[in-house]
């Protein structure tokens, strides 16, 4: 028992007195029974309950700690006692939490010797599994225990900080959950940190487990002080409960046990109580002493028997207390509630959340709504945002949008929608007012450091003198950065949780006054951020224009590395304030994005996209806030590729196509565009956005681009000498850009060396890490201005792409001059110009998918070494990590300059286009080149929408729904096809029902889902809901197991057909996961590809000579499609459609390949961009009639084309 003292029990605090503190007046006491548990006048001491459980007859198994045994109890008469210390079967090393089956065979968690020991009712040993390790199988100190149903065993490890399930035989199933503590969990959410690196269900020191009557599972995660609830799917739901004294608080909650009406009994350890609440996390009780005032010290344990009889263990009392818990039912216990403290939301909200879960959907929106009423009725504000319930109001909204009530519930969703804005904006002013204050202590604190470091670098410190002034202002500055972190944290989850509620409110066939309601408010905010980002922004110029200066005059004046430092870490301030912001703008921009989409038909969504798009100064905001977040790339990218899409379906929504806007080009006009300048024209930017996916016509002598018209009757003189000198002037852009690329990866090599070099420093030099930060701070501000700079040029070249695209097609709708030779050698360089950015566009997507591998080998290798912990691969390591580091460098360059190329070409596309339909270009598009017929693209809705989902695998199912997998979120997802959520399953681990890069998935004939879990290397089924059935392709015998795969397909018979690449095989199982068959046809090398035909045919994309092949059922070749016909890589993806064929992608280079059954080439659709018929890597395609659904992955989005219009057209 040492152990736990000292992990749990250093600041034990003696019982106090407190006043009772029920909050259910009317709630029945709970009765004390009696105490039992003697030594029955032996002279052996009994230790305090390590664990406890119940036999089939109602006894009472109990884990004696210290003397390392188990004891049966029938009241306080023993019936049995096992065991003893020792590492053998039937041996105990401080047993703790025990458990049993339905045949009454008891298990039990031998927790020091890290291993699980099963034994007959009589206590004869059965079997023993699990050894010392943090693998699978392994376990650290296995504190609880659970057997469900099934057979299968769940085991609460303490030091492994998680949950491992087992089968019956004692095999590892996998585990859920990882150490992390809350704050952890926050930030891991607020950088939005992947999961292979954290991943939540976050545990810290987890100690027991509990169910309740609808199946969902309790975990008291005591050393996060607080209760971790997931559903019979085990998704996390609820969590509550936070360190403390207070009611509904915690120190340390060891165990959490569950009655038979589904009250919650939490013995909170440090506390000296049992707190009892509803399964939905309302306090309801607390149970501190016995009637004779006997205080219930330490308590650690809680069982419930299936008498409904309380049982409560004290950690320094050997004795066991038992209680008469109240059998009333949580719906009456909500109802006296109500009736008692009526102004209270919690109770109806409790009784809302007991309609809907007996399915009576309409009595839940009713207790709901009267809920946000009383909630709405709190005029003070910090009670206001203390009583503040998101779930409440979610909850109403998911009703709503499932049973099409809006209009029985508009009064609560306006309300609702009210509180929401109310509670978001005390948030933003929450954000601002700690960075003000912090932005104040921050620079009193460079001054101070930099005080210091002098004193440093010129030998003047004194080391016997403490610097308080220093150390306070620096723990202030600590502090306060916490505070904004925290800030930041709730305004993202309130953003995220905000975009969800408009998003179920527009989608719920609401009426146009709820929907304006929503969109108002999508515009208010909006204006709001454009309010506060250009001001902050002036602040971090007139920063950067400091730090320039500082930084000319550092060699002749040391001193100004105070004012360079000081405005870089201001400025580093704000990046950090913009995070928050950007996260509820990206927010913003996808309910806008999912509202139309759901609402097609409502005139309020157009008109509102309409202001947000086309109106000024509305249609500004978003292309200022874009030109003043240059450098931070991420937060860029995803703003612009939302932004892109939103504007693309405006276009498609727009009821009325507005006549032409006629635009009158200055003389000046047709001139290159030096790439150095930085007066930057939004109206070009915006128009830009707005033209640079539409197609190129003529209409009464006026050549029409998008919504601008332009006269085609008078052109300047020379005009055809100045188009010509822009195309000449792109040769500048081009050199300009490698110089500054070139330039960019020298600044990130110098940024590694120095980071390397400060690791090397002897840890008593104190000089030497002042220079070093004070460099790597330089080079960072130089990377920061380099990116500006290139995507400045970036902007620059896309206007003047613009001028030479205009000019163009206004010199091609003159037909006498298009026949002058100078004029012809013009279209002659420009057909040059446009094949060269295509094969540099196609490089590009080469270099990213073989950079994308390195990096995953790299990543492998560093696990692998990182595993060993060998002190002789420390130097390997290094140098692995930095290269790792330079390839992430080169990739975001490169993933830069892709994108860059691609709105060239797709823009010349639109061009050529159009001039071979004047006649003014030779140059024939490809016979197999089709543009796309889009029907719609979709962003997907539901929980967490602003966690960007990139779809990976994708199919129909029989209703027409999508099935998707999200790969780097690491759920599967399945949509209706106006993106609302109807199911969400998974989350990272390796347990059942978990993924680790789910890529591909089918559905059988009952719409049961087979998912490919790439790196468990196993396939996983469920049920159409979610529910996991089985998984299989990791448990066979050893040659027969998967190794890394990726695609799957089904054929007629629901049998599932892998491509074992690794092992040059297909792997054929039933729909029970069994393997039938392993298929290896003549010829086969490396298949990375499966698509079941009709008539038991299949097609293997191979890494071969042959790019497909067409096998019959006997596995005799019947077709093939050489590789270097193509122009494609390997085709990872394939799908089959009875009319038209069979279409592939090789994932990397963003384009879809079109084949008829005999492998000729039909047509190739799309290519890279971020814009509607354009794709940035296709994750998987699924046909559905004349439908064919691509996951546009990296545009998190999923596209829709008509295949029918796209061959016809």
């Amino acid at each position: 028992m040492v152990e736990l003292v000292v992990c749990f029990f250093s600041t034990l605090h003696e019982p106090t007195v407190r006043p009772k503190q029920s909050v259910i007046e009317s709630m029945p006491p709970i009765s004390f029974d009696n105490s039992f548990r003697s030594d029955h006048g032996s002279s052996e001491q009994l230790s305090p309950p390590s664990g406890f459980a119940f036999t089939p007859q109602g006894h009472l198994i109990l884990s004696d700690d210290f003397n390392h045994r188990i004891q049966i109890y029938d009241d306080d008469r023993l019936l049995i006692s096992f065991g003893e210390k020792g590492k053998e079967s039937s041996q105990f090393n401080y047993p703790k939490g025990v458990a049993v089956d339905k045949h009454g065979n008891i298990y039990v968690a031998d927790s020091w010797n890290h291993r699980i020991q099963k034994f007959n009712p009589r206590g004869n040993h059965l079997q023993t599994f699990g050894s010392y390790g943090e693998g699978k199988g392994e376990l650290n100190e296995p504190y609880d225990i659970m057997v469900e149903d099934c057979g299968n065993i769940l085991v609460v490890e303490r030091y492994n900080h998680r949950l491992q399930w087992f089968s019956p035989e004692g095999k590892s199933l996998g585990w859920i959950g990882q150490r992390g503590t809350v704050l952890e969990e926050h930030l891991a959410y607020f950088y939005e940190t992947s999961a292979n690196l954290f991943s939540s269900p976050a545990f810290e020191f987890p100690t027991s487990i509990g169910t309740d009557s609808q199946g969902n599972y309790f975990i008291a995660d005591s050393g996060n002080h607080r209760i971790v609830k997931f559903n019979r799917n085990w998704q996390r739901t609820l969590t509550f409960g936070k360190r403390g004294e207070e009611i509904g608080e915690f120190q340390y909650p060891l165990c959490v046990s569950i009655g038979g009406n589904d009250l919650l009994y939490i013995s909170d350890l440090n506390n000296n109580r049992v707190q009892i609440f509803s399964p939905f996390g309302q306090f309801l009780d607390s149970l501190e002493q016995t009637p004779d005032s006997t205080p219930l010290k330490a308590p650690c344990l809680t069982a419930i028997d299936s008498l409904g009889k309380l049982h409560v263990g004290l950690t320094f009392n050997p004795r066991v207390f038992r209680f008469s818990t109240p059998p009333h039912s949580l719906e009456s216990l909500a109802g006296d509630k109500i009736q008692s403290d009526p102004r209270n939301p919690e109770w109806p909200t409790l009784q809302g959340q007991l309609a809907e879960q007996s399915e009576e959907s309409l009595r839940a929106a009713e207790s709901y709504a009267k809920a946000i009423q009383l909630m709405r009725s709190e005029t003070n504000r910090d009670r206001s945002i203390k009583t503040f319930n998101a779930n409440l109001l979610l909850n109403l909204s998911r009703i709503v949008l499932k049973e099409h009530s809006s209009s029985k519930n508009e009064t609560a969703l306006l309300a609702g929608l009210e509180i929401f804005i109310q509670q978001l904006k005390y948030s933003r002013e929450k954000i601002q007012k700690t960075y003000e204050t912090w932005e104040e202590v921050a620079r009193e604190f460079s001054d101070k450091e930099f005080e210091k470091q002098l004193e440093i670098l010129e030998d003047r410190e004194d080391p016997r003198v403490f610097n308080q002034k220093l150390f306070d202002v620096e723990k202030q500055d600590k502090i306060l950065f916490r505070e904004i972190r925290a800030a930041s944290y709730k305004h993202c989850r309130l953003s995220d949780q905000l975009a969800e509620y408009i998003s179920n409110m527009t989608a719920s066939q609401c009426s146009e006054k709820l929907i304006r309601s929503g969109c108002d408010n999508l515009v208010e905010r909006l204006n709001e951020l454009g309010a506060i980002f250009p001001a902050k922004l002036a602040i971090k110029e007139a920063n950067e224009l400091e730090m320039i200066k500082a930084f000319s005059a550092l060699q002749e004046d040391q001193s100004k590395w105070n004012i360079f430092l000081t405005n870089f870490l201001a400025n580093n301030r704000i990046v950090l304030l913009f995070t928050p912001l950007l996260f509820e703008l990206r927010t913003l921009l996808i309910t806008l994005k999912c509202s139309a989409q759901t609402s097609t038909e409502s005139q309020n969504i157009s008109e509102v996209l309409t202001e947000v798009i086309g109106q000024s100064p509305t249609n500004q905001i978003i292309p200022k806030i874009l030109l003043g977040i240059q450098e931070t790339r991420l937060a860029h990218t995803i703003i612009d590729t939302l932004w892109r899409d939103l504007i693309d379906t405006w276009i498609a929504i727009r009821r009325e196509n507005k006549k032409p806007s006629v635009k009158k080009l200055e003389s000046g006009y047709f001139s290159p565009i030096p790439f150095d300048i930085e007066d930057l024209n939004i109206e070009e930017i915006i128009n830009s956005y707005n033209t640079e996916n539409s197609k190129l016509g003529t209409k009464s002598k006026q050549l029409i681009i998008g919504n601008s018209a332009y006269c085609t009757d008078s052109l300047p003189d020379n005009f055809a000498q100045k188009i010509s000198q822009i195309l000449e002037s792109q040769s500048n852009y081009e050199a300009k850009n490698k110089e500054l690329q070139d330039q960019l990866k020298d600044l990130h090599k110098q940024s590694r060396d120095l980071g390397q070099q400060l690791k090397l420093v002897n840890p008593q030099d104190k000089r030497t890490p002042i220079s070093i930060h004070n460099n790597i701070s330089a080079v960072n501000f130089q990377i920061s201005l380099l990116k500006r700079m290139i995507l400045t040029l970036a902007v620059n070249e896309d206007h003047n792409i613009n001028r030479l695209i205009t000019g163009s097609a206004l010199l091609a709708t003159n037909k006498e001059v298009t026949q002058e030779q100078p004029v012809r050698s013009f279209y002659e360089n420009l057909a040059i110009y446009h094949s060269q950015e295509e094969t540099h566009v196609d490089s590009i997507a080469k270099q990213i998918k073989n950079f994308n591998f390195r990096f995953s080998d790299l990543k492998s290798q560093l696990s692998i070494l990182n595993l060993e912990q060998n002190i002789e691969n420390v130097d390997h390591s290094i140098q692995l990590e930095n290269e790792r580091e330079e390839i992430k460098n080169d990739l975001e360059d490169l993933k830069f300059n892709l994108f860059r190329r691609s709105r060239i070409c797709n823009k010349l596309d639109h061009l050529c286009d159009f001039l071979r339909q004047t006649n003014s270009y030779d140059r024939e598009r490809s016979v197999f080149e089709l543009v796309p017929a889009i029907r719609h693209s979709l962003t997907p809705m539901g929980p967490a929408i602003g966690t960007l989902a990139q779809p990976m695998g994708l199919a129909f199912d029989s209703s027409g729904n999508i099935f998707y997998a999200d790969q780097e979120n690491h759920h599967v997802s399945r949509i209706s096809q106006s993106g609302i959520c109807l199911a969400r399953f998974g989350g990272w681990g390796n347990g059942p029902g978990r993924f680790q890069y789910p890529v591909s998935l089918q559905l059988d004939r009952k719409d049961n889902v087979y998912v490919v879990d790439m790196n468990n290397q196993r396939i996983q089924k469920f049920l159409p809901d979610g529910e996991f059935l089985l998984a299989f392709g990791d448990r066979e015998e050893k040659g027969q197991r998967l190794g890394m795969v990726f695609s799957s397909s089904i054929d007629n018979e629901d049998n599932l057909w892998i491509a074992d690449t690794s092992h040059h095989r297909i792997q054929v199982y039933d729909p029970n996961g069994k393997l039938i068959n392993s298929v290896a046809p003549k010829g086969l090398k490396h298949p990375v590809g499966i698509c079941c035909l009709e008539n038991a045919e299949y097609l293997v994309a191979d890494q071969s000579n042959d790019l497909i092949k067409r096998y019959d059922a006997g596995g005799n070749l019947l077709a093939s499609l050489k590789r270097k016909e193509t122009g494609f890589g390997d085709l990872y993806i394939t799908t089959f459609n009875h009319t038209y064929g069979i279409f592939a992608s090789d994932h990397w280079s963003s384009r879809i390949l079109h084949l008829d059954s005999s492998l000729n080439i039909q047509g190739i659709y799309g290519n890279s961009g971020k814009r509607t018929g354009q794709f940035n890597r296709v994750g998987w395609m699924d046909t559905r009639n004349d439908l064919l659904a691509v996951a546009d992955m990296c545009n998190n989005r999923i596209q829709f084309f008509d295949i029918k219009k796209t061959l016809t057209s």
